[in-house]
């Protein structure tokens, strides 16, 4: 709890991405292992990439709406953010396998998009919901 408290959701958010970004990358600079340190690293990735994304963008997204939505909303607000994850996983289910087959390990470098393009959402909007009481805000 007091690193909650300690650094805003945004900055942890941002962070998670980054990590995420760093470990695409180094993803697709590895490319296809051979030798026992490649794989090694590519392990170590990919580990990387599920560490970020649990206390980065997969809590911090969740943080969000949450949030950010005055009470009398916020049911709709989360659920319509809940939503479009949703399908964002199923259009990931379908387009990285398409990925794969057309591009091979070079895919990371598209998916590592994904990652970058939130960071500058992040900075240009500096909204931090840990903050701020919405509520407060809106009456």
């Amino acid at each position: 709890m007091h690193l909650a408290w300690k650094y805003p959701s945004r900055h942890v958010a941002i962070a998670g991405f980054a990590l995420q970004f760093v470990a695409l990358i180094v993803l697709a600079l590895v490319g296809q292992p051979h030798a026992t340190a490649g794989i090694v690293l590519a392990i170590a990735m990919l580990g990387l990439w599920l560490f970020a994304e649990g206390f980065g963008p997969g809590a911090q997204l969740m943080i969000y709406p949450a949030l950010s939505y005055p009470t009398a909303i916020r049911a709709t607000g989360v659920g319509f953010s809940r939503a479009l994850s949703g399908i964002g996983s199923a259009l990931a289910l379908f387009i990285l396998p398409l990925l794969q087959a057309s591009l091979g390990t070079q895919m990371f470098w598209v998916v590592s998009l994904a990652a970058i393009i939130p960071i500058f959402f992040l900075l240009a909007v500096r909204h931090e919901p840990t903050r701020e009481d919405i509520d407060a805000i809106h009456e």
